[in-house]
């Protein structure tokens, strides 16, 4: 199993002088000296600002000798960038992001000379962020979005790494010895566990401040819409020992480098390892995908194919069915329009239906709310598209399956997804947080889940490439006499 131990590090409140900003160096010290391979820093922008500006530079050569990502560039300073975004359309939100997150991507390239992702900050996520950061070429580690057995999946069009939920957190245990040996114990028996039912799973190393504070060193968190450090005061101490914390840090980093069927790595490493997706397929892949959309008789992904994908496959296998398919790299629709069956037992009207979504998907990039027949008054899901198409291709009777007024993709059924009152009460969040339209966009944006798997883990009849090639549909000519005109 491949795993990786990452720090939220995020303490810009704290006096200068304080050593909980010397945590995170010693930490990183401490890893290299037991050549400890899994180390990943995800450091808030402001408080990398800290450490440039109170002269860390020891630290900063520490931590630079491990993976580093932006746990972004503001953290809980209002408004949050998940905040901005839940109030905006698709287009403007993903503007928001790059323009929010650029520069906190940019400071950690010129202060540690890597960026390796950005990192979810609490509950600071929506669609729009994963699909942006995809866009800088960088996944998102430790997304909502969690199925049981993947430690890789893809979503958004981009990579998205399992950060390891758990109530094992060794924040506040460092500090006392005894509860420390018995965390310890209890993680190393839950990675042994799970060498044996997953590819991928991260371990939490700790908020470094945490371990010595009584609370979080983030008066976001706790006293509102960005208070004055002044009116707070610091946060509350804990009596805890830097010596302890330390030698217990160093034990827990000792026992994982011996821990079993564990390969250590990094983020870096795990999106070099996963970054391959599939863009060309044998048609066999495409029959695998409509058999489980009738089985199913809704939208379904496969190993090798998002709902998206796959739909955009049927719909080119109606016009010009081939051998091989270029796989599209397709975003979910950008919103839910209510629509109906009708028509689609007529076959003529299938083929144009079709013809419809590619028109659509080729020309923007996502699925359409809807498809629809010229001069008639008839909207069809692409959810009961879907299973039109799949019974088309087998050569299968629609009638056997009944009405297909299918409207929206249950794709998330069964995994672990937060619900509303989730996000909305993480604190920071706060009443300019808008969840329902964040999981609204995360219900759309189901249409582009798919497992992730190692390159050498694909069929010989599946071609990969990676993930930052656009869609470009080659065979274009091909459909060229094969849509019925309207």
């Amino acid at each position: 199993m491949l795993s990786l131990l990452y720090f939220d590090v995020e303490d810009f409140v704290s006096p200068p002088d304080h050593p909980s900003h010397r945590l995170p160096g010693e930490f990183a010290r401490i890893m290299t000296k037991h050549n400890f391979a899994g180390g990943c820093f995800h450091i808030i922008g402001q408080k990398v600002r800290h450490m440039v500006q109170n002269g860390q530079d020891d630290d900063i050569k520490a931590i630079s000798a491990h993976d580093v990502s932006l746990h972004y560039d503001r953290g809980s300073i209002h408004p949050t960038t998940a905040e901005e975004t839940s109030h905006l359309s698709w287009h403007e939100a993903v503007s928001r992001v790059l323009f929010r997150e650029r520069p906190g991507v940019d400071l950690l390239m010129d202060v540690f000379g890597k960026c390796s992702a950005l990192t979810r900050h609490g509950h600071t996520w929506s669609a729009p962020i994963a699909y942006a950061l995809g866009r800088m070429g960088l996944p998102f580690f430790n997304g909502p979005v969690k199925p049981a057995n993947h430690g890789v999946i893809w979503l958004c069009n981009n990579l998205d790494i399992r950060g390891l939920e758990t109530e094992l957190l060794l924040d506040q245990v460092y500090r006392d010895t005894p509860a420390f040996e018995q965390r310890l114990a209890k993680v190393l028996e839950l990675l042994d566990d799970l060498t044996r039912r997953t590819d991928h799973s991260s371990m939490f190393g700790c908020h470094p401040s945490y371990t010595l504070y009584a609370d979080y060193a983030d008066h976001n968190f706790y006293h509102g819409l960005n208070p004055k450090l002044a009116d707070c005061g610091p946060p509350a101490e804990a009596g805890a020992d830097v010596a302890t914390v330390l030698r217990n840090f160093e034990r827990f980093i000792v026992a994982l480098n011996a821990a079993p069927n564990v390969t250590w790595t990094n983020v870096a490493g795990i999106k070099h390892l996963y970054r391959y997706r599939p863009v060309r397929v044998a048609r066999r892949h495409v029959e695998e995908f409509a058999r489980r959309v009738v089985e199913r008789r809704g939208p379904v992904y496969t190993d090798v194919l998002t709902a998206a994908e796959g739909l955009c496959l049927l719909a080119r296998a109606r016009l010009a069915p081939m051998e091989w398919y270029e796989v599209p790299a397709v975003m979910g629709p950008l919103a839910s329009q209510p629509a109906d069956g009708a028509a689609l037992s007529d076959e003529k009207a299938l083929t144009n239906l079709a013809a419809d979504l590619i028109d659509y998907t080729y020309g923007t990039g996502f699925l359409p709310a809807y498809c629809k027949l010229p001069g008639l008054d008839i909207r069809i899901a692409p959810a009961s598209l879907v299973v039109r198409l799949a019974l088309a291709f087998l050569g299968s009777d629609a009638e056997a399956v009944g009405p297909l007024d299918i409207n929206e993709p249950t794709l998330l059924d069964g995994m672990n997804v937060p619900s509303e009152e989730e996000l909305a009460g993480w604190l920071p969040h706060g009443t300019q947080y808008a969840a329902r339209s964040v999981l609204e966009d995360m219900s759309l944006q189901a249409w582009t889940f798919k497992p992730a798997f190692q390159r050498g883990d694909y069929a010989d009849d599946v071609e990969t490439a990676p993930y930052e090639r656009p869609m470009i549909l080659t065979e274009w000519s091909e459909y060229d006499g094969h849509v019925v005109k309207y």
